[in-house]
């Protein structure tokens, strides 16, 4: 599970610096510790984030979160399957 934690904090950390943003800066727009920010960009911490700090930061960023269920041995990129998986919802 750390590893997960690890590619979530990088993913987050490129879309800070994307966004031109230091983590002080995010921290008072998510109105998040900015040590959390450290701790979550660096996979650290017992649980990782919750859902709910994942959009704050999201939305600090002025950015969408989108979760996406992928049934297993699929590509998440799949055009037809993100199609069919449209479709359905």
């Amino acid at each position: 599970m750390c590893g997960i934690r690890l590619k979530l904090g990088q993913l987050l950390r490129r879309g800070r610096e994307s966004a031109n943003l230091r983590q002080h800066v995010l921290a008072l727009r998510a109105q998040i510790a900015q040590g959390d920010i450290s701790r979550i960009e660096n996979g650290l911490g017992g649980r990782g984030p919750t859902f709910e700090t994942l959009v704050r930061l999201a939305h600090a960023q002025n950015m969408n979160l989108v979760v996406q269920l992928v049934p297993r041995g699929t590509k998440a990129d799949d055009p037809e399957l993100l199609q069919d998986l449209r479709e359905a919802f």
